[in-house]
């Protein structure tokens, strides 16, 4: 029979903070993820972390958090879509389909590849090719040969590399940290030139 414990409510309130949706089913989950007692071992190097999960909660955590995003209907646990709540000019809009964006951020979460990436979504053509043709010199722009007919991305960063992701994939604070830093770093750096260039365009 395992031991009880009584933690008081600061505590309890605390691990509701920590716990992953999906992941964690009790306290007890909480503080064995933190604790790191069986995310790996010689015996089990696959553990029951899953990476994908621990990143896909990490990075909604991150946009939740901030209050100039919002995340996007389309989002999923392996592509989560993002954008500034201001980026609703009308233009910006005009002719989408589920989110109502033509451009917007995505995160392509498929360890050990896990990248933030600029997108310009279906929408009306004379807009994309403008959005395209106005961002194109800037110095973040990472946009390779032509503008397609659906998905442009424009602009790529990587929140870490596959070899750290495939040495760390078991380590569940190490994926959640690196992605908060991730995020974190790409809102301080990139993100004020892309958005200042973004408001800039003029429809």
């Amino acid at each position: 029979m395992s031991p009880t414990i009584e933690v008081d409510d600061a505590v309890y309130a605390a691990l509701e903070r920590q716990a992953h949706p999906f992941v964690d089913k009790s306290p007890n989950d909480v503080l064995k993820r933190l604790l790191q007692i069986g995310t790996a071992s010689p015996g089990n190097p696959a553990s029951t972390i899953n990476p994908a999960s621990i990143i896909y909660d990490a990075v909604r955590e991150a946009i939740e958090a901030d209050p100039q995003m919002e995340l996007l209907t389309e989002t999923t646990k392996t592509y989560i879509h993002f954008a500034p709540k201001t980026w609703t000019a009308p233009a910006l809009m005009k002719g989408t389909r589920k989110s109502g964006r033509i451009l917007s951020f995505m995160v392509m979460n498929r360890p050990p590849t896990v990248a933030l990436s600029l997108e310009i979504q279906p929408g009306d053509q004379s807009v994309r090719g403008q959005i395209w043709h106005e961002l194109r010199d800037k110095p973040w722009f990472t946009g390779r040969g032509q503008q397609t007919l659906t998905y442009s991305r424009i602009f790529r960063k990587s929140l870490g590399t596959i070899d750290e992701f495939k040495a760390r994939r078991t380590d569940a604070r190490w994926l959640t940290e690196k992605i908060r830093n991730g995020f974190a770093d790409f809102k301080s750096k990139q993100f004020p030139a892309i958005d200042s260039a973004v408001r800039g365009i003029s429809f």
